[in-house]
Order: structure tokens, then sequence, then C-alpha cells
């Protein structure tokens, strides 16, 4: 299990207002709306993106930049089968090889790049298009890998990382663009988390980051947290019978 509030940045679509930035939950880290991508609100809420000139900017901050330390950056995504070219999910990158990005080909495969000067890759395995999915990609740097995760399960075949330094730029962090590649589908939850995370940690069962992720709902040590609209959601999508009931004052509070 992992603990999604120790994100640096973290972001759910069902928490958003409906006006303004799409606001970090961990920090301060906020997500400017380019050209105002559409909202859909409640349990399981989304933002669509028309794949042509909409994404998200979050200003260049030291919370997402891992300089020569582990990182994983995980994303919920919906991939619209009528996007074409290449889609990208993130990136914090300079054009030149420095950062980090990840992009979707319309066909085989995402690939999740990070590097100093000169990028290394993972690619997954076909995503499935028009339905809700999670990318992860863990920069492990005490093993010098680099390794894609779609649905919470890793390619096994991570990339050899041995020499890449400081990935760090001044760069704007974008969900759902770089260049001219924009994103065509839907952006439902993001974070960047300092550390590289285990596998089970990333994982598919409750309280994993690709759960939180899929889910829009937090997961601490001591069971779910967080506002109610995603307690709801993450309860009726796990397909738990019964009914939940909070069970301490601080249960109660986190329904409000």
């Amino acid at each position: 299990m992992v603990d999604i509030n120790n994100a640096t940045c973290y972001m759910f679509a069902d928490s958003y207002s409906g006006s303004g930035d799409w606001l970090d939950e961990a920090g301060s880290n906020d997500a400017a709306l380019v050209n105002s991508p559409a909202h859909t609100s409640g349990p399981g809420g989304y933002f669509t993106l028309n794949g042509t000139n909409e994404r998200f900017d979050i200003s260049n901050h030291a919370d997402i930049t891992p300089s020569t330390s582990s990182y994983t950056v995980g994303m919920g995504l919906y991939l619209d089968s009528g996007g074409s070219g290449t889609d990208t999910v993130w990136s914090k990158y300079d054009g030149a090889g420095k950062g980090y990005i990840a992009d979707y080909d319309n066909s085989s495969r995402i690939r999740g790049h990070s590097g100093d000067g000169t990028l290394k890759f993972d690619d997954t395995s076909a995503p499935s298009e028009d339905t809700n999915i999670t990318y992860i990609m863990r920069v492990d740097k005490v093993a010098d890998e680099l390794e894609s995760f779609l649905n919470g399960v890793g390619t096994g075949s991570p990339d050899d990382i041995t020499g890449i330094g400081s990935v760090d730029n001044s760069d704007t962090l974008s969900l759902g663009f770089f260049g001219a590649a924009y994103m065509k589908g839907r952006i439902f939850s993001f974070a960047f988390i300092k550390s590289a995370l285990t596998g089970g940690e990333i994982g598919t069962g409750v309280g994993t980051l690709h759960y939180q992720l899929l889910n829009q709902t937090t997961a601490g040590a001591s069971g779910f947290t967080g506002h109610w609209g995603t307690r709801v959601a993450a309860w009726v999508m796990a397909g738990t019978s019964g009914l939940w009931l909070p069970d301490t004052a601080s249960d109660l509070l986190d329904m409000l």
C-alpha cells in the first residue's frame, strides 16, 4: 500500500471546483487550464482534451524537478480512439534530451522517457482505447532503471539508465501536450512522487498507486481517507458489497 498524500503533487478531477486552476491536493503546484478543457463533475469526474489546443500547465517548481533522485510519475487517463499521430501524456522536457516525457503513438505503446541530454525510454504494450487506464513511469536511481507500468503492471524489462545525471530543467510541466503533440481523450488524475515506488506499491490491488489514480481516492496506512465523493467512487468501482460506515471522528470529517 502507498499513501498518495505523501506525493509532492497530486490532483483528482472529481475534486475540481468548476472554475480556476486544477488544484494540487498535496501542495501548491496547481495546473492552469489552457484553452479551457471541458470538465465533467461528480464522482469519477474527468477533463476532456480535444487533441488540438487544450492542455494543463504546472509552473516549474522544486516539487516536480527530481534532479538526480529517484521519482515516480503517474496519470489516470482515457485515450480516444479518434486520435492520430502522437499524443503527449505529460512533458517536463526541454526538447533537447533533458527532462521527462511520456507519449502515446495511437497504435502500439505508451513510452516513458527520462534524460539529462540523452533520453532513455521504456515502452508498454498496446493500451486499450476508449476506457479508463493508468500509466505510471518509475525512475529508480539506485537500481539505475526506468520502467513503464500500464494499469499497474510493469513491462518487466526496464531500461538501463546508468550514467544519466540530473534531469532538471526550468520548463513547465504540461499534461496532455508537448511541441505540437496534443492528447485527444481524458485526464482524471495525476501524481508526482519523489521516490521510486516498488512494483507492489504501484501494483493493481486496493491501496496501490494504480488503484488510487484509477479510482481518484486516497489510501492511508489505516484505511481510506479523503473526501466523501472519491470514497464512494472507489467503493462502487471496487464492487464491494455492504455499506461503508465511518468508525472514527476523522472518517466522519472526511465525508464532509
